[in-house]
């Protein structure tokens, strides 16, 4: 998997899958070791021992099995390296940090596991981690990728990092109802798979350009207090298991770092060293809290319940300590 992955260094967009292949002599390859290079494992029958070692490679790159858990295998094919583990949770300028930091750290992202990711794409990922590695000793891994997950597959160790950041649930529900109706502006007719779903959750079809901006306040209000929007408790979903309780415990088991989004500015350049003049994926504000009625504050409330138990603890253990974030054991201790 090493070389593999240190293979697509030498990918280039331009000239696209073709040409890296065809610049492999492949031949020197057996099928046999191929399949340990892509998928970790002796073949499952004679048939998959066989064939053109540079139709195989081709054959399994493009394949779904290769993209199955490919995120935990690239990240253990490096073991020596320390991991910098990222739980991203939606609209808590998780796009933003990731950016931030895939500029200095080989990283790799959840989105490699889809098997719906187009393989330029996916080349892409590779190219970009692998071109990376020379430049540092870690590894950074990012995506909306839960806390249980990096436990249960047992990527976290004792000497790595781990952070997330949080944001007040009725600030996340107001920033991803923004957030829509900025993609179906770029994307009217739903074109695309999240626009799609998010139309069919809302009960329209198509965003109408003509809408005047009392109609698109009204829809924005409507997707920020929809239930099949975004999924109830992102945060202690992502951290636990939809639960304060849940999240609380995991926390107590690893050391990770959880800062705020108003403090994210000031912990990046403090415990990076990075500075940041604009925010990457932010939407434009349609609505704000202002604009919403006391009856649908409350409805947000009621949907992320056990986020603002969440939420109100962190907050308090982050001032109690005067930093601009606070490891879970402490807070949970």
């Amino acid at each position: 998997m090493r070389e593999l992955v240190r293979l697509f260094g030498q990918y280039r967009p331009e000239a696209g899958l073709e040409a890296l292949f065809a610049s492999v002599d492949w031949q020197s390859a057996s099928p046999r070791q191929l399949t340990h290079a892509f998928f970790g494992r002796p073949p499952h029958d004679a048939s998959e021992a066989a064939g053109d070692p540079g139709a195989v490679a081709r054959r399994f790159f493009e394949s779904g099995t290769f993209r199955r858990d490919l995120l935990r295998r690239v990240v253990a094919a490096f073991p020596s390296r320390q991991r910098i583990l990222f739980v991203h949770v939606p609209k808590c300028a998780g796009t933003d940090f990731e950016d931030a930091m895939k500029r200095g750290h080989p990283s790799v992202f959840q989105v490699m596991d889809c098997a719906d990711l187009p393989p330029e794409d996916l080349a892409g990922y590779l190219h970009g981690f692998a071109r990376q590695l020379p430049k540092t000793d870690t590894v950074f891994v990012g995506g909306h990728v839960a806390l249980r997950w990096y436990i249960d597959h047992q990527l976290y160790r004792f000497t790595d990092q781990m952070m997330t950041i949080v944001r007040h649930p009725r600030e996340i529900a107001i920033s991803f109802a923004n957030y829509v109706v900025m993609c179906m502006r770029a994307d009217p007719h739903f074109v695309t798979f999240d626009c799609r779903s998010w139309g069919l959750a809302a009960g329209i079809d198509h965003f109408d350009p003509e809408w005047s901006d009392a109609e698109v306040k009204r829809l924005a209000r409507r997707f920020a207090i929809s239930r099949g929007m975004m999924p109830p408790n992102p945060m202690c979903d992502l951290l636990g298991d939809g639960t304060a309780a849940g999240a609380f415990a995991n926390l107590a088991r690893v050391d990770i770092e959880i800062t705020h989004v108003a403090h994210y500015t000031a912990w990046l350049r403090k415990r990076w060293g990075i500075e940041r003049t604009f925010r990457a994926n932010a939407a434009p504000r349609i609505i704000s809290a202002g604009d919403l009625s006391t009856a649908e504050k409350s409805a947000i409330a009621d949907s992320y319940a056990e986020d603002l138990q969440l939420y109100a603890r962190v907050i308090a253990a982050i001032e109690a300590n005067g930093e601009f974030s606070v490891m879970g054991p402490r807070m949970v201790g």
